[in-house]
């Protein structure tokens, strides 16, 4: 497929934008359920603290951001992706 750099950026974002209702549903089960675990420990090894800030880039649907807020209720996630 030969696209040119505008072309090929609208295809992989309307790819992604197509997926995106079914994506976390894919993960969990092209996993087998271990990206829970991954998300947690990311977090857990953040270690943050009432007030940090975490960027979240390439946050697809927002898991990891909403992971860190359920360890951390107190910190403030960014959350950034190609397709919001």
């Amino acid at each position: 497929m030969n696209l040119s750099p505008q072309e090929r950026q609208k295809y992989v974002q309307d790819m992604f934008t197509r997926i995106a209702g079914r994506y976390d549903l894919m993960n969990r089960v092209m996993t087998f359920g271990q990206d829970i675990s991954w998300r947690r420990e990311v977090i857990r090894r953040a270690a943050l603290k009432p007030g940090d800030a975490l960027l979240d880039l390439g946050a697809g649907t927002g898991d990891l951001a909403r992971e860190a807020l359920r360890q951390q209720p107190a910190c403030r996630p960014l959350a950034a992706d190609y397709t919001l």
